[in-house]
């Protein structure tokens, strides 16, 4: 192991036999783990290559590490031994109990943060009672879901909004990198409606969401989303055409909302004039 942070190990332990290992004797009692600081943990069976009697067989076991991740202080040699009487042949007779080996702890300490990264879309139209945003965490080594909760975002906006966002799913599930968590607020009044528009900031809480090794996302400003159930106006000014001769015709339209108009949404295919014999021509945007 050379890597801190990373929550569990694994390992694997191939059984022979001159007529057959019996598989039902393969349990999470087999295996002995030990290491410095008196750690000592029986193995965890995670699955066998083959779920009936024969040889060889491969068991896959895992063992948490101490604290819960490996980091720098669990650093030193494990020892992997057979428990007395645990896998037997079809005959019965048991591998004899003893050492079969030994693996190495050299982790460096982990002084990497996990990071997140935010989803989340405008708001525009009225009556929905429930918004959904996500969060990506990522980290150099593994993402503790266990620290995902209701605590972990902060949202605010206009006319003293000011909620703790619910956590509600985490994808995919287990310690990791990247998890994506989904989190939901409710609107101020029930219902989003012309009263909450505006601009929110979701924010990330101190000490909230860590790695493996307890290292926590910074707090402060994730991002921020629009709520504009309003949609903009338009105003037409064009005068009427008295003489013969004119190549071109300019008129003009005001665009108003009560937030902002979104100026590079404005090209050629806005408006559309038609008129008498079929006429019919999209207005070119002069400026």
């Amino acid at each position: 192991v050379t890597v801190g942070g990373v929550s569990s190990y694994t390992f694997a332990v191939t059984y022979s036999d001159n007529v057959a290992v019996k598989h039902s004797t393969l349990s999470s009692g087999d295996v002995l783990v030990t290491g410095p600081n008196g750690f000592s943990q029986a193995a965890t069976l995670v699955s066998v290559n083959v779920g009936s009697d024969g040889s060889p067989r491969t068991a896959t076991y895992q063992i948490t590490p101490p604290g819960g991740a490996w980091d720098s202080a669990d650093n030193g040699t494990y020892t992997i031994a057979v428990q007395p009487g645990q896998v037997t042949d079809t005959a019965g007779n048991a591998v004899a109990a003893g050492s079969l080996g030994t693996f190495t702890v050299n982790a460096a300490a982990d002084k990497i943060a996990p990071t997140a990264q935010l989803a989340a879309v405008n708001v525009t139209s009225a009556g929905e009672t429930v918004y959904s945003f996500t969060v990506t965490y990522a980290d150099n080594v593994a993402v503790d879901v266990a620290t995902l909760d209701n605590a972990d975002i902060l949202v605010t906006g206009p006319n003293g909004f000011k909620q703790a966002a619910t956590f509600v799913s985490v994808t995919p599930a287990g310690h990791g990198t990247p998890r994506t968590a989904t989190y939901n607020l409710t609107p101020s009044g029930g219902a989003w409606s012309a009263a909450n528009n505006g601009v929110y900031t979701v924010s990330m809480q101190s000490n909230q969401v860590k790695d493996t090794s307890g290292k926590a996302v910074k707090s402060g400003k994730l991002g921020t989303f629009t709520v504009d159930t309003e949609a903009p106006a338009a105003v037409l000014k064009a005068s009427n055409v008295t003489k013969a001769g004119g190549t071109s015709y300019t008129f003009t339209v005001t665009y108003t909302d009560n937030l902002a108009v979104d100026v590079s949404t404005l090209d050629n295919l806005d408006l559309l004039v038609t008129g008498p014999d079929g006429f019919r021509q999209a207005a070119t945007l002069v400026k």
